[in-house]
């Protein structure tokens, strides 16, 4: 039996190296059996644990954002049910664990991906009076650390926060967060964020249906230049 915890902000990395995992237990012989967390329960999972699929093969289960639960009793008794397995457990979290969260798993593998400090300093240049040749710096140290695809995501998502930033919208996060945001907002205009947005838009449907002109690092290149 083992258990092995894929954990932190980086969602997209933490994904994919869940997913490498249970290619890798199919390629074994292994029966994957997936559970979420929420709509988990003691006895569902001591039925899980405890049954067999077909031809009694070996078993692997995947839980995803157990840890999304409330701290209970429920999730102390899900935690004891996970950490007494007999099969091979596969725990995924949309967030990073504590210290205190992963010694729950004493036997456990920890897996961590997070985001690289220099994808939010890239983010944090846009529109900024940084010169054009930092941001072009920062962009390109995000996209060796963190993958083009992930700081395409992530800018979207930034051009989203903005422009509710200016809507006057409310804004989830730190207060220093929500601060910082209100700051950068200043730099654009609605409009302009309007328009960064459709660009988004059709940069990835041209991506995804293979039309572009351009290699997505090269997009953002274009992009960053022209804020």
């Amino acid at each position: 039996m083992s258990i092995i915890i894929f954990h932190g902000n980086h969602t997209v990395e933490s994904r994919e190296s869940l997913l490498d995992e249970i290619s890798k237990k199919q390629s074994q012989g292994l029966h994957i059996s997936k559970l979420e967390a929420k709509q988990l329960t003691t006895s569902l999972l001591e039925a899980e644990l405890g049954s067999n699929s077909l031809f009694d093969s070996a078993k692997c289960i995947v839980i995803e954002e157990l840890h999304s639960l409330p701290t209970s009793k429920k999730r102390e008794d899900l935690i004891s049910l996970i950490n007494s397995s007999p099969s091979d457990v596969l725990l995924w979290e949309k967030k990073k664990l504590t210290a205190s969260q992963l010694k729950k798993f004493p036997n456990s593998v920890d897996r961590v991906h997070t985001i690289s400090t220099t994808l939010f300093s890239w983010l944090d240049s846009l529109g900024s009076s940084a010169s054009s040749e930092k941001k072009i710096r920062l962009l390109h140290t995000a996209i060796k650390q963190d993958g083009a695809q992930f700081c395409f995501l992530m800018l979207a998502r930034q051009t989203r926060l903005l422009l509710t930033s200016i809507d006057g919208g409310q804004i989830a996060g730190a207060p220093f967060v929500q601060t910082k945001l209100k700051k950068q907002a200043h730099f654009f205009s609605e409009g302009e964020l309007l328009g960064l947005h459709k660009k988004l838009l059709k940069i990835d449907t041209e991506q995804k249906t293979s039309t572009a002109t351009l290699k997505l690092d090269q997009e953002l290149d274009m992009l960053t230049l022209a804020m």
